[in-house]
């Protein structure tokens, strides 16, 4: 059913390939910039580059929102990367932890967290005020209500988790935790930057490199909303599919020229050094 995805899967494990340093932050920003720009987010690649440098450089049309969605997406994400490194199960706590440190810049400065602080909303928990789904696909606006509302989220959670753990295949892991965060929305915010790092920790945990969802072709927000509409998880599938595989495709090329450029060794015969 998956086999080309296998296939290429395969290939890239066999092939051992270590990155070079550059690439993971370039590939960060990538991450963090489509992640965003899916919301709303107005930065350009360059601006949020620069502020993951701690340079600050960005036009004067910069947001201050989406200069704090970055920050803490920043956070975010290398949180993600250290769980993984250091093999952290993805458990409900860590989704908790992944949404806290998302939600950190925003929630410290963003007045429009203020509603939630006074309902005794905490950063990284729960929702404690039932929330909706407003969404647009082939140009009509409509809104859901989310499965879960603040009464049934955790056990709900929690239920997700254990389906989830029986499936096998990584491409239907994956679209299946990411479906169930969205429909649920157990958080006030967040919840589909939320669902994305949730899907880079369990391809990253299966042996893969830092996968970004672009905000243009193949549209994750809309694999979501058309998953919805046609109950299956097919077009969540397909996005996660070809995002993996021609991001995988473009890693080994990479190599391959890395590969050839590189100067051999200033060895001789019987790898008597040449001077």
């Amino acid at each position: 059913m998956y086999s080309e995805f296998d296939n290429i899967i395969r290939e890239y494990k066999n092939q051992a390939i270590v990155l070079p340093d550059q690439w993971l932050d370039d590939k960060k920003a990538e991450f963090i910039y489509t992640s965003n720009k899916l919301e709303g987010n107005r930065l350009k690649l360059a601006e949020t580059y620069s502020i993951i440098k701690d340079k600050m450089n960005f036009s004067s049309e910069a947001r201050f929102k989406d200069i704090l969605e970055v920050k803490g997406h920043i956070k975010a994400l290398d949180t993600c990367l250290f769980m993984v490194k250091n093999n952290y199960p993805l458990s409900t706590n860590t989704l908790k932890t992944l949404n806290s440190n998302l939600l950190s810049a925003l929630w410290k400065f963003d007045e429009y967290y203020s509603t939630w602080k006074q309902n005794q909303q905490d950063l990284g928990a729960y929702k404690r005020i039932n929330n909706s789904i407003k969404y647009t696909l082939d140009g009509q606006e409509g809104t859901l209500a989310p499965v879960s509302n603040a009464e049934t989220v955790e056990k709900n959670m929690e239920i997700i988790f254990i389906d989830n753990n029986a499936i096998r295949h990584i491409l239907e892991k994956t679209a299946h935790l990411a479906y169930q965060i969205w429909i649920n929305q157990p958080f006030p915010d967040g919840n589909k930057r939320t669902a994305r790092l949730a899907i880079v920790y369990m391809l990253m945990a299966y042996g893969l490199p830092l996968v970004s969802f672009k905000a243009s072709e193949h549209n994750f927000n809309e694999g979501l909303l058309r998953s919805h509409s046609e109950k299956t998880l097919k077009p969540l599938i397909q996005i996660i599919d070809i995002e993996v595989k021609q991001q995988l495709t473009e890693i080994m090329e990479l190599d391959k020229q890395l590969k050839i450029n590189r100067i051999p060794p200033a060895f001789g015969l019987g790898g008597v050094l040449l001077f």
